[in-house]
């Protein structure tokens, strides 16, 4: 018997074990529960996501959410909308205008290679950050540009969403 894709992770998730699974491209990929400084990174950079003046967008913040990106399931880091995704217990089908991934050491091609940045941008996801809290450098990635930075640096997304990292 077949187990549809997004029962098999979101039952991973249910019985609690230490690991976090995604499907990209038809790959299956898994990926350790994170370590404190990754949490850490991720509670810090929340805490500064704001809207800019005037912005339309309520700047809604997740982090490591189930998403379904058409066949495809992703659990950013941290995944920013601009309208309140429904409150559910399947993956979100609304998607997110930016993401932010931090780098965890053993996962970089997760968020680096061609299921990272390009991966999200092909999606339609505006903006793409992707940091490295043990160099500090950041990546930012949109349709048009990738630039890189070095923390702390506040950046004003295309969604009127600030965030400093």
């Amino acid at each position: 018997m077949s187990v549809p894709i997004e029962d098999l992770i979101l039952q991973t998730e249910a019985l609690g074990a230490p690991v976090r699974l995604e499907y990209v491209r038809g790959e299956l990929r898994w990926e350790a529960s994170p370590a404190l400084r990754h949490q850490h990174t991720v509670d810090t950079i929340r805490a500064t996501i704001k809207a800019t003046a005037g912005s339309s967008c309520g700047c809604y913040h997740y982090s490591d959410v189930l998403i379904k990106f058409g066949v495809s399931y992703k659990r950013p880091d941290i995944a920013i909308f601009c309208i309140a995704p429904p409150l559910t217990d399947q993956a979100l089908e609304l998607l997110p205008q930016a993401v932010i991934e931090i780098i965890s050491v053993g996962y970089e091609e997760k968020d680096v290679g061609p299921s990272g940045a390009p991966f999200y941008l092909d999606q339609g996801v505006l903006d793409v950050l992707v940091f490295d809290p043990r160099t500090g450098h950041i990546q930012h990635h949109t349709a048009s540009d990738t630039t890189v930075h070095q923390s702390p640096t506040r950046f004003t997304l295309r969604t009127g969403c600030t965030c400093e990292i």
